[in-house]
């Protein structure tokens, strides 16, 4: 790396694999060497995304959970060692110890919102950590307009402070997925992502039971995803009747490959922030169905790149994809649709160029306000998060 180069530590709790992971290490690939050097700290655990990574990005695991002085202490001493002006926290569980560990430093602060946990609103104390935190931070983003619209209102941060930038799709490796279109005169729908709660899956199974009561030709559906529910969806799946119609594969790090299998993808998750799922779906032009939570209408304009249905609704989910596939051309013109979207404001090129912007600018920015709100903030914060403070 040259001497000139801009050096980001990105502080996220894990590398397995998940949207931000994903999104993550693409951007990480598509910028290393362009003037910036990347180091990732993992705070709990490292995991399969690691992998992906160019072999010179040192990923560091810290391994210390939610123990935040702890995670401080680690960004403090891979900072120093990486040479890091930037610190880059993604998603909540990561800022305390970002923030913390890079004030004695000097390294700028840059934090990302993916998405909420939780409906329920913040709690006081939360809400309090996040005011302070902000303080110290140089820049925030978010992953979309619903993301960053919600923080702003629930923490009282000026919304002209977040800045979005979506998830990013590699769309060259999709460009020669063509749908499968019906073949044999059977139905092939695709669930990819974690087998978590949020996910929905129960809701998944029951839509894929009720879609084979009202299409003609023969259903089958794709799982792919590891992850705490699949024993538990494995026998739901045989309560419900779909053992043979359900195909449970796991983790595949090549979803295009899936996505050459599927007539639809369909996801009902009850929050997400930028689904990179969909983002790869629509970047191969296969048509989607999913719930309008999140971001999700951001990148699904309902009846234009895909098909949009409210949560915990499976029968709403069942008669989406049945329209799909019964009214001529749409699906042909909802996934081609939705390829363009993608690929115009979602590529890969222009997500992680707006990142590398964002880091000249950043660095552009004298630190030394960010600085005297950050030492006046961090004993507060610390009051906070022992509950002294609240």
């Amino acid at each position: 790396m040259s001497a000139g180069c801009i050096r980001v530590l990105h502080v996220v709790w894990a590398l397995r694999p998940g949207g931000l992971e994903r999104a993550l290490c693409q951007v990480i690939r598509a910028s290393h060497g362009d003037g910036v050097a990347h180091a990732v700290l993992c705070l709990d655990a490292s995991g399969e995304c690691a992998q992906t990574l160019p072999r010179d990005v040192p990923v560091v695991v810290a391994a210390c959970g939610g123990n935040d002085r702890a995670g401080a202490r680690a960004v403090r001493q891979l900072a120093r060692d990486h040479e890091a002006h930037i610190v880059h926290a993604h998603n909540w569980a990561a800022w305390p110890a970002a923030a913390l560990g890079r004030c004695s430093v000097g390294s700028r602060l840059i934090w990302t919102l993916q998405g909420w946990d939780s409906d329920r609103p913040l709690t006081y104390k939360r809400r309090v950590a996040c005011m302070l935190l902000s303080r110290a931070t140089s820049a925030l983003t978010a992953v979309s307009f619903e993301a960053a619209e919600r923080f702003c209102r629930e923490t009282h941060v000026p919304r002209q402070r977040v800045e979005v930038i979506g998830n990013p799709v590699d769309v060259r490796q999709f460009a020669d997925v063509e749908p499968r279109g019906l073949r044999n005169g059977r139905t092939v729908v695709a669930g990819i992502g974690r087998l978590t709660e949020i996910k929905d899956w129960p809701a998944w199974l029951e839509a894929i039971r009720l879609l084979r009561r009202i299409v003609s030709t023969e259903v089958q559906a794709i799982v792919v995803g590891d992850g705490p529910m699949r024993g538990r969806l494995e026998q739901l799946c045989w309560r419900l009747g779909l053992a043979d119609t359900v195909e449970f594969v796991g983790y595949q790090p090549n979803v295009a490959g899936v996505l050459t299998r599927a007539d639809v993808v369909m996801l009902l998750s009850r929050r997400e922030g930028l689904p990179m799922v969909l983002l790869e779906a629509m970047a191969a032009g296969v048509p989607v169905v999913a719930t309008c939570v999140g971001g999700v209408p951001e990148v699904v304009i309902d009846g234009v790149t895909g098909l949009l249905v409210e949560p915990g609704c499976p029968d709403q989910a069942a008669k989406a994809v049945a329209r799909l596939l019964g009214a001529g051309q749409l699906a042909h013109r909802l996934g081609q649709a939705g390829r363009r979207h993608v690929t115009s404001r979602f590529s890969l090129d222009r997500v992680a160029a707006q990142y590398v912007q964002l880091y000249r600018r950043v660095m552009r920015t004298g630190p030394a306000l960010t600085e005297r709100l950050a030492s006046r903030s961090r004993d507060r914060l610390t009051a906070v998060q022992a509950g002294q403070g609240g």
